[in-house]
């Protein structure tokens, strides 16, 4: 019968490097890292730590040093063959204006850039694969989540990336929304209502684009970016979103079955709620408990 330690024996021989050793750390080892990256001119010091969420490692949990494969993307491409397993270690950059760790988001580990790398890397969204900037953004959130960096850094990412095109970075997008609104729910009105103004603007512009009808040759991967697009912009307040929410729900209320396209009648659901007034809440809860419509 065939071990784990036989397969990585195997892979280590068709590859000429020390899989089995590499793998054992991951698979014998609870957790993952953080990897810490200061930036020094043209070298960046980075140094790995054991991640929790809570981020009040202790000394004793954190003693692993695992193999971390850096996978340092640059303007020349990826260096694939960079890692390190000591506790922290020194590259040289050729270009130190634009890079990123962790190419692809292949790697099982969070990084922890400067603030203002953070900021950079949003602005250099074209030079960064979908896969890269969707992993910015879940390793920014779980770091602002978990205390490790400020929420002001995810929201700098977060504008750097107001142009973006593709479905998956703007369910990233809308779900860090979502956690920094449920954090902030008991903030003072005023930071509540500039946070919703940053929501509208960065989801109004791509739901203006694009639009909200949706059409028989859409793309399934269109259909969810536009109801994506059009809840967002509509929970952040933007104005021709709530009347076309206002204007579908009314039609439906007056017996128009198919004025609510299936896609977005639980954004416009939500969004007269939000912004209607009384009477719109009844017949909300009225509508919604009636059957829909096949």
């Amino acid at each position: 019968m065939y071990k784990t330690s036989d397969l990585w024996a195997a892979l280590s021989d068709a590859s000429g490097k020390d899989v089995e050793n590499d793998m054992a750390t991951w698979t014998k080892k609870i957790g993952y890292p953080i990897i810490t990256v200061e930036e020094h001119g043209s070298k960046l010091h980075l140094t790995q730590n054991r991640y929790l969420r809570t981020a009040d490692v202790k000394p004793e949990e954190d003693e692993t040093l695992w193999p971390i494969f850096l996978g340092l993307r640059t303007k020349s491409g990826v260096a694939e063959n960079l890692t390190f397993k000591t506790r922290d270690t020194t590259i040289n950059l050729d270009d130190p204006e634009f890079y990123k760790l962790n190419a692809n988001h292949t790697g099982v580990y969070r990084t922890l850039y400067p603030p203002e790398r953070l900021a950079k890397l949003g602005q250099a969204a074209d030079l960064l694969s979908v896969e890269d900037r969707a992993g910015l953004l879940g390793d920014a959130g779980a770091l602002a989540t978990s205390g490790y960096q400020k929420t002001s850094s995810l929201l700098d990412l977060l504008v750097g990336l107001k142009n973006e095109k593709e479905y998956i970075v703007w369910t990233e997008i809308a779900s860090r929304i979502g956690s920094i609104k449920a954090a902030w729910l008991f903030e003072p009105k005023e930071v509540f209502k500039g946070f919703k103004k940053f929501q509208k603007d960065l989801f109004a512009p791509i739901a203006h684009e694009i639009g909200w009808d949706f059409k028989p040759e859409d793309s399934d991967i269109l259909k969810q970016l536009k109801a994506l697009t059009f809840g967002q912009a509509g929970y952040g307040g933007d104005e021709q979103v709530v009347a076309a929410a206002k204007e579908m729900f009314k039609k439906f209320a007056d017996g128009d079955a198919d004025a609510i396209n299936p896609n977005i009648r639980s954004s416009v659901y939500h969004i007269v709620l939000q912004h209607g007034d009384n009477n719109g809440e009844k017949e909300v809860c009225s509508a919604r408990s009636h059957k829909w419509p096949p």
